[in-house]
């Protein structure tokens, strides 16, 4: 008599165990989808490419998110909150790239970030390059995410140094220190993010080195020992956590080819004027939120700015005269300008604490009527050029005049010299080229705006 038949061998027992394993199959598809085509995202953009954020339909035709409201408003690319769900440029990448892009954080929580050598889905899955991370304290580079350990990341430093002796790179990587799948944390110099101000990032990836850099500036560098690349490395794509965040002038080009990208535009040649003769302000004119900006009788009239100015959208001529009546209404005078700032940054911070200008900043009556000065973006450091022998008298219209020869500004009231500073690194490039109309507390007006190139 034979032995009754195993039940796993049975056919019914065969049939459950199919249906089982399709069930797990169809719950999983997604997820094998994913590890199987990760990366291919469609690609309808191609490098060099540049973008100033002026079209949404653009914007929906080039680039993907599994996350976050991203928009163009304004201008610009706004990221509000979207919690490290990057906006990815739908282009492969070449392996040596530049990358450059303004970034505007509007609230205190910075934390702005730029997504290179990634797979067009995730956050996190190439180098990140963070900007105020956790809640403005640190910058940092990060492979593979922005939490892996900075201990290796000094190994690696020591090891690049040593160059071929022991411990070198490629003995980290040999002794298995260092592997494909490691995250790495690089801490970044890059100043505190201050709200309301663009910064101007640059990334250069060549050969297996990464550099970091910020209104021209260094900030930060990590090599690579198994540098990401391929299939699943080839994406770039802006990002941040919860703080909004507004992105401009994205630039992406091979690095042999990014000069000729992004030739910098001539100065403008023409003279310019506005008498304000009109209803509104106009479109010639970035508003950087403010209710209180207005025509009035003719004249334009601004009141409790906090550092925020109304900027010209026509650029500036590198020298150039420019002259315009202003006056006013308080007691407490402070009428201010920003000359050569960069159009678009304004404080948005705590009142309490200094603004740092992206132009030359010119005040009249500043500080509760005390003191006049000329400042290169900062206001409030020694270098300043000022005088405390003037008091704006309220309601009174003075005739300024601010004349700029490379590194010369001279400033008139009334056709006398009033104030003068010579730049020793002038301020010039895309980056400072505009006007802006500025103030603090009180109420000002200004007329008869004239720009003359010199």
């Amino acid at each position: 008599m034979s032995e009754p038949e195993p039940s796993w061998r049975r056919p019914t027992h065969h049939r459950t165990m199919l249906v089982l394993a399709l069930i797990v199959l169809g719950i999983n598809l997604p997820l094998l989808h994913y590890y199987l085509l990760r990366g291919q995202q469609p690609v309808t953009a191609q490098v060099p490419w540049s973008d100033d954020f002026d079209d949404p339909a653009r914007l929906a035709a080039n680039y993907w998110s599994t996350g976050g409201l991203w928009r163009v408003e304004g201008g610009a690319l706004t990221s509000p909150g979207v919690k490290n769900n990057p906006l990815w440029l739908q282009a492969s990448v070449p392996r040596d790239f530049v990358l450059e892009v303004d970034a505007t954080a509007l609230t205190g929580e910075a934390d702005v970030r730029l997504e290179v050598c990634g797979d067009g889905v995730n956050g996190g899955s190439g180098y990140t390059l963070a900007h105020g991370a956790w809640n403005n304290s640190l910058s940092v580079i990060g492979r593979l995410g922005i939490t892996g350990t900075p201990a290796l990341s000094d190994r690696l430093a020591e090891a690049r140094k040593k160059g071929l002796q022991a411990n070198s790179l490629q003995n980290l990587v040999a002794q298995g220190a260092f592997r494909t799948e490691m995250g790495v944390r690089v801490d970044a110099s890059a100043p505190k993010v201050e709200p309301g101000r663009t910064y101007h990032h640059r990334v250069e990836r060549i050969g297996n080195e990464l550099r970091w850099s910020i209104d021209g500036q260094e900030v930060g560098r990590f090599v690579d020992p198994l540098p990401l690349e391929g299939r699943f490395f080839d994406r770039v794509g802006l990002s941040g956590w919860e703080a909004t965040v507004r992105f401009d002038n994205l630039r992406v080009a091979p690095a042999t080819a990014f000069a000729a990208l992004v030739p910098p535009p001539p100065p403008p040649t023409e003279p310019f004027a506005d008498d304000f003769e009109r209803g509104a302000v106009g479109d010639q004119y970035r508003s950087l939120g403010i209710a209180n900006v207005g025509i009035f009788q003719g004249r334009l009239r601004l009141a409790q700015m906090r550092n925020r100015p109304l900027w010209l959208t026509r650029a500036l001529p590198n020298n150039a005269r420019v002259s315009f009546k202003a006056r006013s209404l308080s007691p407490e005078g402070d009428i201010k300008v920003e000359l050569w700032g960069d159009g678009q940054s304004g404080y948005q911070g705590d009142p309490r604490l200094a603004y740092t200008a992206s132009g030359y900043v010119f005040v009249m009556g500043g500080w509760k009527n005390t003191i006049s000065a000329i400042a290169r973006q900062h206001e409030h450091t020694p270098d300043r050029v000022e005088r405390s022998d003037v008091r704006v008298e309220p309601n009174r219209w003075y005739q300024w005049t601010i004349e700029r020869q490379g590194g010369n500004l001279l400033w008139k009231i009334d056709g006398q010299p009033f104030l003068e500073m010579n730049d020793g690194n002038p301020l010039s490039g895309p980056s400072n080229r505009f006007l802006g109309f500025s103030g603090w507390d009180t109420t000002v007006e200004f007329d008869e705006l004239r720009v003359e190139p010199l």
